[in-house]
């Protein structure tokens, strides 16, 4: 009897230890239940896309739900590279319970990973063009979410141009061609600008490394360019912002961080609400709601937002340009009335020469002559000019004022 009392002992104690280590392993799995994995595939850094994140998460939190606590977040970012999107895509779908794709590249990289893990998007332009759902109101799978384009967005934004400049005639359009959203907003910006008179001239890009480029050929032509909500360029904005200052052509742009960075005023999305908007749509996926069933929302709120010192340098550099039109035309007319003053006629050469004038210096600077030199040549070309007029009238009889109307007429 001892000695099964003292078998029995340790396999009681083993019994008791195994138990709890059962029954705590148990506890752990049913506790892990409770966590929500929650997977952010992010396709670039920028203002607008870190703003909609920012404010995703604090939504979340306000909601109740805290990371750590009752769920956890697994953030990606692909740094605007595409190829980095599948790998993200796949490692998201599999280890999440539902993923947040922030921009078309990511929410399309997703949607093409998985048919069974719920996506929620956010940052999307067009997600019927881009193919992730079958319409707004029915989307019809395992994606929905947030589109941060309002349908009176681009059309506002056209509208205020006449306001701003309104001397503006040419508008130019830079956009990366391989972003679906930012071609559907180029499509519509053509089509309105073309409705309302504006010339509009196109200039696309590859990648980053080939913004400045781009700009630079496109702003040597226009007068105020529009950049649609493009990740691309939104990420080198600063660079787009420095080609701006230099060619004095102004930017509107679809995104609130072109406006902070060098863009001349934007109507659009705030963002960071958007962000808000996309996590009470994703609790409600949490709580049981399939995406199929939840129709894409647009942004509830949109904002003006307008750069107070790039309005500053272009009004100055308007007035700049005002005043020394000005100063010609005064000199011109001084011209005028010293012929007229002396000679007792009206010589209409004078309004003639200072375009020739002009002409000379500018053919002759960009032959490579010395600026100095080529000033001289523009006024030895003002007085052959002077000299034509004299020969027509003195030896040709000609009467003065028709003499100055020839002269004006052939140059």
């Amino acid at each position: 009897m001892k000695v099964v009392r003292k078998l029995l002992a340790p396999l009681l104690v083993v019994g008791i230890l195994l138990t709890s280590l059962i029954s705590l392993h148990q506890l752990k799995a049913d506790k892990k239940k409770d966590v929500f994995r929650i997977g952010i595939s992010q396709f670039i850094t920028h203002q607008s896309l870190d703003a909609t994140r920012e404010g995703f998460v604090d939504e979340l939190a306000k909601q109740g739900y805290i990371e750590g606590k009752n769920i956890e977040i697994d953030l990606q970012n692909a740094q605007g590279e595409q190829r980095n999107l599948k790998t993200i895509s796949q490692q998201l779908a599999e280890s999440s319970d539902v993923v947040l794709a922030i921009a078309t590249p990511s929410a399309q990289s997703l949607a093409n990973t998985t048919q069974t893990t719920p996506v929620i998007f956010s940052a999307v332009t067009d997600p019927v063009s881009a193919k992730l759902v079958e319409s707004r109101e029915h989307p019809g799978g395992n994606v929905t979410g947030t589109s941060d384009q309002s349908s009176d967005a681009i059309s506002t934004q056209i509208n205020l141009i006449k306001k701003v400049l309104p001397k503006a005639k040419t508008i130019g359009i830079l956009y990366t061609q391989s972003e679906p959203n930012s071609v559907v907003q180029k499509d519509e910006a053509k089509r309105l600008l073309e409705e309302k008179g504006f010339t509009v001239v196109e200039k696309t890009i590859l990648d980053s490394n080939n913004v400045k480029a781009a700009a630079e050929s496109l702003m040597a032509e226009v007068d105020m360019v529009f950049v649609p909500t493009d990740n691309i360029i939104s990420s080198t904005m600063e660079t787009v912002k420095q080609v701006s200052i230099k060619h004095k052509v102004p930017v509107f742009g679809g995104s609130t961080e072109m406006i902070a960075v060098g863009g001349l005023y934007n109507y659009g999305t705030n963002y960071e609400e958007l962000g808000r908007q996309t996590a009470r749509m994703l609790i409600r996926v949490l709580k049981g709601e399939k995406p199929e069933n939840i129709a894409v929302e647009l942004p509830e709120k949109l904002e003006l937002h307008t750069n107070k010192e790039g309005i500053g340098r272009f009004k100055m550099s308007f007035v700049l340009s005002s005043l020394s039109e000005g100063l010609l035309w005064s000199i011109m007319a001084i011209g005028v009335y010293l012929t007229f003053r002396i000679l007792d006629i009206a010589d209409m050469t004078a309004e003639g020469a200072f375009p020739l004038g002009a002409a000379v210096v500018v053919s002759q600077i960009q032959a490579g002559t010395n600026p100095w030199i080529a000033t001289l040549l523009a006024l030895l070309a003002g007085m052959i000019a002077g000299l034509v007029s004299g020969m027509l009238h003195t030896k040709m009889k000609i009467p003065a004022l028709l003499t100055g109307i020839v002269t004006l007429t052939g140059l």
